[in-house]
């Protein structure tokens, strides 16, 4: 006979586990502790497994009888419902930890081993964290969507930074492509992002001398009036033909005046390659000069002020 609340509720403990029959599969089962535990048996594909429906009081009678007619229903079909508990938990697993999240930290720490610079790094930092993150960072992986990248992508858009969204583009689908390849998703939804995004403004290249106004250019520099360690760097960049950062940057440590040689570190380089460049004589003797300036310092150009280890980014324009 089917059991009654009461009876369910007055089973008392005995010195051994036991069960009472509820009919269809289900028994409640009460241990020396007394405590009462529900359980479900089946038969299927010769097997006759047995699953937990809940503990006693929390899951009362009624509601055992609604588990157990699910899971009868289940079996009617040829679903094991130990299986496909079991599937459930480890997909509820899945979906609390394969994160977009873990998947961009994951591609963020490849490019640190990769070696990319501290400003590409930081740049990459920033904009995960500003842009990227706060829409897609708690989602479940495999359930991004392309409208979800689209988002990201708008976002930075609507406030003008266009060559910031094309590199966040490129990101995203690095981000994805590593994921598919470490089975994390099967879908890269940033692919197509470029056939949506907004044209970049056409890039405006800086003015340039013609080459029959240089030596104008050149005498006129000669005779500037700027102080000596502005006028040098503006030399040394027409000596060298390097960018103005790496002039900025450039160590006393770094110079050989006596093989007129420039070493710049693999770390400091965007390439993590050495860098060798050679000085042309007329820079060795202005160098010479610069250094009864500046050679206490650790850098050839310094700034003015503790705040400014060396000339701003603005100083060789205006020479």
């Amino acid at each position: 006979m089917p059991l009654t609340a009461r009876e369910v509720q007055a089973a008392r403990a005995k010195d051994k586990p036991y069960g009472l029959a509820d009919g269809g599969g289900l028994t409640l089962w009460i241990t020396p502790l007394e405590q009462k535990y529900w359980h479900f048996r089946y038969r299927l594909n010769d097997r006759q497994p047995r699953i937990s429906l809940g503990v006693y009081p929390a899951v009362p009678l009624q509601l055992a009888r609604e588990k157990a007619a699910e899971a009868r229903a289940l079996v009617a079909r040829g679903i094991d419902p130990g299986q496909k508990r079991k599937a459930e938990k480890r997909e509820t697993v899945e979906t609390q930890t394969n994160l977009f999240k873990v998947a961009a930290e994951d591609w963020y720490q490849s490019k640190i081993k990769a070696g990319r610079s501290e400003e590409t790094l930081n740049k990459m930092r920033t904009y995960l964290d500003k842009d990227i993150l706060p829409v897609l960072g708690d989602k479940y992986l495999p359930s991004v969507s392309r409208a979800d990248c689209t988002t990201v992508q708008t976002r930075i858009e609507k406030r003008g930074a266009l060559n910031v969204s094309k590199k966040v583009r490129g990101w995203l689908r690095e981000i994805f492509s590593r994921a598919i390849a470490k089975e994390r998703c099967e879908h890269n939804p940033a692919s197509e992002l470029s056939y949506i995004a907004e044209p970049a403004p056409k890039s405006k290249h800086y003015p340039h001398l013609l080459e029959p106004e240089l030596p104008d250019f050149l005498r006129a520099l000669d005779a500037s009036t700027s102080r000596p360690i502005n006028r040098i760097a503006a030399w040394m960049e027409i000596w060298t033909a390097c960018r103005p950062g790496m002039i900025r940057f450039a160590e006393w440590s770094e110079i050989d005046l006596a093989h007129g040689t420039w070493t710049v570190s693999a770390e400091k380089m965007k390439m993590r390659r050495k860098h060798v460049t050679p000085l042309p004589t007329q820079l060795v003797a202005q160098l010479k000069v610069l250094y009864e300036i500046t050679g206490r310092h650790q850098y050839l150009f310094p700034g003015i002020g503790t705040k400014n280890p060396m000339i701003s980014e603005n100083t060789i324009n205006k020479v």
